[in-house]
């Protein structure tokens, strides 16, 4: 049953059609055939039933006639109480003066019989359509006289009235049964429409309000597919349409995002340019006003170191952001070469030492020696950079910091940056590498980015652990293959 319901299903509308057709029509022959095979049955054994009847009753009525001595009254009253079923309703002997003998109409007896017809023509006539007694509900009979003759002398008639529309009943009822049927086909045939009309308007609805949302811009559409029919094909085209539709939508995106990185790229290197000739001039004059006051140890001359150490520290923060602004709108590829990256991580604390000593945080180098690696060391030294100036922003009341650098174990190299300070809310970690997002006052957000970005130009991976409260580490594995 399972086997013959997947079947149907897997057929086509026009085949399911036909099926509920040819069915409807093959209802409709049996409802015409069978029923009236039926009734002309039983129409044929009740005449044979009656005819039977009737011939007893008429033997009976001639023994009557032609022997007097002998009553079978009570005989000729039973057969034609068993024939009134049939539509016999009187059977009366009538003598030769046309009066009537003896009948199962008491009524009858002894009055002139209803015939209508002359006496030299009653040989074997019937009549239809006798008026009926005063009170009587008027139907359609048949009035049957036989004469019975012995010898060449007529003795009498035997007259019997039939009632024609007692042996309409069975017609009656076969066609009662006709309808009765033929309405009973229709009701499941209309059903099985219904049935096979939700089966297929409901998915064209489903899928005309689908199409409606992907006119709107919703592609985020996915149908169900119930079959194999026309409507599943459909379903599923439609299922691989908006697959497409989306795909090509995120490749626009991507190349709107090229295209955009590209514009930003070459205004950042004119933006960066224009920036960076100050900074450098301002920086050289920090650095001879350093070296004027260097040696002198008036409390003046202090403050003034102070001042200057202060202000170099704020423009490296702008070159270093300048930087990231130029970095992150390039593609370039790194220019690999064989480093030490223990090296380049000790270059870069050494850079961030007047920022570690002011925010008094401590420092836990993890550098072993190790073998060089092929990366570029320009890309690799501003990532570290990175990684180490977001642990100090980190820990504004001090802590400690983690520097390590090595082979993890598994083929891969690995750099540890990690701290001690206030750790990334669970709400923020999914969107750290995000362009622009930062939780910081200052800083435009791109010093994680950047530094994925160039991790992944690398071939490796970088991973964030971080508790509220306790502080954070990021790993970076880089392959560990040497030039």
């Amino acid at each position: 049953m399972k086997f013959l319901r997947s079947w149907i299903q897997d057929r086509g509308l026009r085949f399911k059609l036909m099926m509920v057709m040819l069915i409807l029509l093959a209802c409709s022959m049996g409802i015409v055939f069978i029923p009236y095979y039926w009734g002309q049955e039983s129409l044929r054994a009740d005449l044979e039933k009656s005819f039977l009847e009737l011939s007893n009753a008429i033997r009976v009525s001639v023994g009557q006639l032609t022997a007097p001595a002998t009553s079978e009254e009570d005989r000729l009253r039973d057969y034609v109480k068993s024939l009134q079923k049939s539509g016999i309703r009187e059977v009366s002997i009538v003598g030769e003066d046309m009066g009537v003998i003896d009948s199962t109409n008491p009524k009858a007896i002894g009055k002139a019989a209803k015939i209508r017809l002359p006496r030299e023509k009653l040989i074997i006539n019937a009549t239809f359509g006798e008026e009926p007694e005063p009170g009587e509900e008027k139907l359609k009979s048949k009035d049957l006289v036989i004469p019975v003759r012995v010898g060449g002398d007529t003795l009498g008639f035997i007259h019997v009235r039939m009632h024609i529309d007692d042996f309409t009943a069975p017609i009656r009822k076969n066609l009662y049964l006709r309808l009765v049927s033929t309405l009973l086909i229709f009701s499941v045939g209309l059903a099985l429409a219904v049935s096979i009309s939700s089966h297929y308007v409901r998915p064209l609805e489903n899928l005309a309000l689908a199409v409606e949302k992907v006119a709107a811009g919703d592609l985020a559409q996915e149908l169900p597919v119930t079959g194999r029919d026309e409507v599943g094909r459909l379903t599923r085209s439609f299922n691989e349409m908006i697959a497409r539709l989306r795909r090509n939508r995120e490749l626009e995106e991507s190349v709107r995002e090229s295209q955009y990185l590209s514009q930003l790229g070459r205004l950042s290197s004119g933006v960066a340019h224009e920036i960076r000739n100050p900074l450098n001039f301002i920086g050289l004059a920090v650095d001879r006003l350093d070296a004027l006051t260097e040696g002198r140890t008036t409390e003046a001359a202090w403050e003034k170191a102070q001042v200057i150490a202060r202000t170099k520290e704020e423009i490296q923060k702008l070159n270093d952001l300048v930087t990231n602004f130029v970095m992150y709108g390039r593609t370039a590829q790194p220019q690999r070469a064989s480093v030490h990256v223990p090296e380049i991580v000790e270059s870069v604390l050494r850079m961030a030492s007047d920022r570690l000593r002011s925010q008094r945080i401590s420092v836990r180098r993890e550098l072993g020696d190790s073998s060089p690696i092929a990366v570029d060391p320009d890309m690799i030294r501003r990532a570290v950079l990175n990684l180490v100036g977001n642990a100090i922003d980190a820990m504004p009341e001090g802590g400690e910091l983690l520097a390590a650098a090595g082979p993890s174990g598994d083929g891969r190299y690995a750099i540890v940056i990690g701290d001690t300070g206030v750790g990334i809310p669970a709400g923020d970690r999914q969107r750290i590498f995000e362009p622009y997002f930062t939780t910081k006052s200052s800083g435009l957000g791109l010093g994680l980015v950047l530094t994925r970005k160039i991790v992944e130009a690398h071939g490796g991976e970088i991973v964030v652990d971080s508790e509220p409260g306790r502080g954070t580490h990021v790993r970076v594995f880089l392959p560990g293959s040497g030039p």
